[in-house]
């Protein structure tokens, strides 16, 4: 039995819900009853997967060639293999197959390295390894000999996978998509747009995200909303209708950080364009928005799903009108707009991320006497600093969303403090981080509440954010430390200070 097979095996045994006295009786017990079931249970296995020839085959030789003292103590248990190597060996189908072909055997044991073989605990140095290693005809039953063909099927999809990897990679590079992920967010900080990917906002903010009950019949249209009914006909939503439709109910479940890592692509690739073009529409290698290299099906379909989710959240941007008098204006925050098989690439649009890049872009850029750009030597525009690039993308991984939310917003006062003492009151952090702000609310327990997510903030400033590799001798709140945790008693008093004395280098760039 291979390795593989065998941890399956196992596993499928503890996950049956049984108690430990009926599961103990299944496992030694004769009944003939039972026997008859599982015996049942195989054939209806058999007709339900229709295994092809080189599936039973393997299938076979596993079953004959148990090792010694592995050997199954029951006829439950002989049965019970049966079941899960069947499912096992469907569902690598194709490397089952494969291994039937004699020049896709020969690559695969090619393919093999020396950790490979460590991996799955073959010595490089056995006779027997190192004659399959050497031969050029290698045979199949040698391969389900002394690899197993659990690990057989893992080296198989492992090489597949990466040439298939290669293959749509290189498709998608060639229809244009973005194949690399950026290592680090691209946060905006320039005053006023340093909270446009947050629901908070005060009287400086700019631009800011807002929640709505519903969208249903609204529509935007050139920055307003409109109500559309069934006749076509629409009609602009009022302040006070819009005042009704805003919700903070739910907001605890919106993924944030989603969007800013989003947000980091677009601006990376028109930072690629030398800040001279923001696509309309953003194509994305698929792998690049999922775990997987590889991603299967339902994997597409729930990031599609998680694309659309974010239908109920509007873009605001603030403006002056001709009267001085401040009006706001509304954009789609996100689109889903295709996805493409065979290139691997999911496509998506931001009317509102779009225009608030531009606007970030255009209120960095130094400007002469006449109002014209500055230029450097070099021929670029010339620009204040508009964005930090202190938080790994990894922590879009993080599932602590309100430690993370506060991550962003102490990254930000930082980078933004203009001396070597920023600070941020605890009452202050909790009133800007709405997500934690409405779930401290609402909590029954807010001394557990607070406790768990400001010791993980502290632990992400660590292990998410390059801030003490940028900062000289930065200190950031101990997270074992009872002092730095808000209570209901100091939560009003408490101010995190995080001293330090100015940067390593000129941080302005994604490395």
């Amino acid at each position: 039995m291979s390795k593989s097979v065998e941890d399956f095996y196992k596993q499928l045994i503890e996950d049956i819900e049984l108690p430990d006295e009926e599961k103990a009786a299944l496992f030694s017990g004769t009944d003939e009853n039972k026997t008859k079931l599982y015996l049942s249970a195989i054939s209806e296995t058999l007709n339900e997967l229709n295994l092809t020839e080189e599936e039973e085959y393997i299938h076979t030789y596993n079953l004959t060639h148990i090792p010694k003292g592995q050997e199954f103590k029951t006829a439950y248990e002989t049965v019970l293999f049966n079941l899960v190597s069947l499912r096992y060996i469907h569902s690598h189908k194709e490397a089952a197959i494969a291994l039937f072909d004699p020049d896709e055997r020969k690559r695969l044991i090619k393919s093999v390295s020396e950790k490979d073989l460590e991996a799955i605990g073959l010595d490089p140095k056995s006779e027997k390894v190192e004659a399959l290693l050497k031969s050029e005809t290698p045979g199949l039953e040698e391969i389900l000999e002394i690899i197993g063909s659990g690990n057989a099927f893992k080296l198989y999809d492992r090489l597949n996978g990466s040439r298939n990897e290669y293959r749509t990679k290189a498709k998608a590079k060639e229809a244009g998509a973005i194949v690399e992920k950026p290592k680090n967010f691209a946060t905006p900080t320039i005053i006023g747009f340093s909270g446009s990917l947050g629901l908070y906002h005060d009287d400086k903010s700019r631009a800011y995200l807002a929640h709505l009950s519903s969208m249903d019949g609204l529509k935007f249209k050139d920055g307003k909303l409109f109500f559309e009914s069934s006749s076509s006909i629409m009609r602009q939503v009022s302040e006070a209708e819009l005042r009704d439709l805003r919700t903070n109910e739910g907001i605890e479940d919106i993924d944030i950080s989603a969007l800013r890592y989003l947000y980091s692509i677009i601006f990376y690739k028109f930072q690629e364009s030398h800040y001279k073009q923001i696509d309309d529409i953003i194509a994305i290698h698929a792998p690049i928005l999922t775990k997987r290299k590889n991603p299967k099906n339902d994997e597409i379909d729930s990031l599609i799903s998680k694309i659309q989710s974010y239908h109920n959240i509007m873009g605001v941007i603030k403006t002056l009108s001709v009267t001085g008098k401040p009006t706001e204006s509304y954009y789609q925050v996100l689109n889903f707009e295709y996805y493409d098989r065979e290139k691997n690439i999911i496509a998506f649009s931001s009317p509102y991320m779009n225009l608030i890049l531009s606007k970030i872009w255009k209120t960095s850029i130094k400007r002469n006497q006449d109002n014209t750009p500055k230029i450097k030597k070099n021929g670029d525009i010339s620009t204040y600093p508009s964005h930090s690039y202190l938080i790994k993308t990894s922590m879009l991984h993080e599932k602590n969303k309100a430690a993370v939310e506060n991550v962003f917003i102490i990254v930000s006062v930082i980078e933004r403090a203009g001396d070597t003492h920023p600070h941020i009151g605890a009452r202050t952090l909790i009133e800007r981080n709405l997500q934690l702000s409405e779930r401290f609310n609402n909590s029954s327990n807010k001394t557990v509440l607070l406790n768990r997510i400001f010791k993980k903030t502290w632990e992400l400033l660590r292990t998410q954010t390059r801030l003490q590799e940028v900062y000289k001798d930065i200190e950031l709140p101990d997270p074992t430390d009872p002092a730095n945790i808000p209570t209901m008693g100091s939560i009003d008093q408490l101010v995190f200070e995080f001293n330090h004395k100015g940067k390593h280098n000129d941080d302005t760039q994604n490395e």
